[in-house]
């Protein structure tokens, strides 16, 4: 009896993660094909060493721990073009000239010097880009001169701090009640779960957050939270409450290195009418 052949088995496709593609990039930086090189180190690119410090610096001033930031390139965008995403929606995109530097004038430069004209991406500045060759005169007659990767990493800084308060879920939230119970154990036990639920204390930090009030002191504002909770549940009253509680943080902020504080007194006409 002959042996059968075998018929050989047909190659079967690599099933797709569908799973994968439900998950959003909370923070997603997507690069023009002019930029690639800019970007990535395995072809000298400079921001990627940049990126890092980004969420570094925002735990040293807000407290707050961001996720890292996700880069790709887009085909479909200006070449020199990039655009942060965040949640899978864009929020700003900017054009910046690899080999030029930005340079703008703080209202007191010397002269005029030649350049393209556009406007600095992270506060809206009018400025220039300026060849290499420029960069020694410009700083001569008076002009703020930064390179390309600093305008890129202090965009997306600058854009950050605008949405800080979208950044919070109730896993980052969970995340900071953990490691401020490895000091102060007592204090997120008699908090969580049993006067506040994790999202009650999320919306108050984003509350707080929105304003541009840093969180990074959580141990007074657990406290604070802590000590008002039993008495309501009013998440703007309680924010209200941490404030009060952060008064010395919020006015040294707002004084700056000069420890004053300008205030502005009203005539009384206008306040009676603002109050009104």
């Amino acid at each position: 009896m002959a042996e059968e052949e075998e018929t050989p088995q047909e190659a079967q496709p690599e099933e797709e993660n569908y799973e994968d593609m439900l998950m959003v990039d909370l923070l997603e930086l997507e690069v023009g094909y002019d930029l690639v090189s800019f970007v990535y180190a395995s072809q000298n690119g400079e921001l990627l060493d940049r990126i890092p410090s980004i969420p570094k610096q925002f735990v040293q001033s807000h407290g707050l721990i961001i996720p890292p930031i996700h880069i790709k390139d887009n085909l479909q965008l200006n070449p020199n073009h990039y655009a942060l995403h965040l949640k899978g929606v864009r929020i700003a995109t900017a054009e910046i000239m690899p080999g030029h530097y930005l340079a703008m004038d703080p209202g007191t430069a010397s002269e005029k010097i030649d350049g393209k004209e556009t406007t600095e991406p992270a506060f809206g500045l009018p400025a220039l880009w300026i060849a290499e060759d420029e960069k020694e005169r410009a700083q001569i007659a008076g002009y703020t001169v930064v390179d390309c990767t600093t305008v890129m990493a202090s965009h997306l800084s600058e854009l950050i701090k605008r949405h800080a308060h979208e950044l919070p879920s109730r896993q980052e939230v969970q995340n900071l009640l953990d490691i401020t119970a490895k000091s102060y154990p007592k204090l997120v036990e008699e908090l969580v779960p049993n006067l506040m639920s994790v999202g009650g204390v999320m919306r108050v930090l984003q509350n707080l957050l929105r304003e541009d009030v840093f969180i990074r002191d959580m141990r007074t504002i657990l406290e604070t939270l802590a000590d008002h909770a039993p008495r309501t549940q009013d998440e703007e009253l309680l924010t209200e409450y941490v404030r009060q509680s952060l008064a010395r943080q919020i006015s040294n902020g707002a004084a700056g290195e000069s420890s004053l504080l300008p205030v502005i007194t009203l005539d009384t006409g206008l306040e009676e009418t603002i109050q009104k």
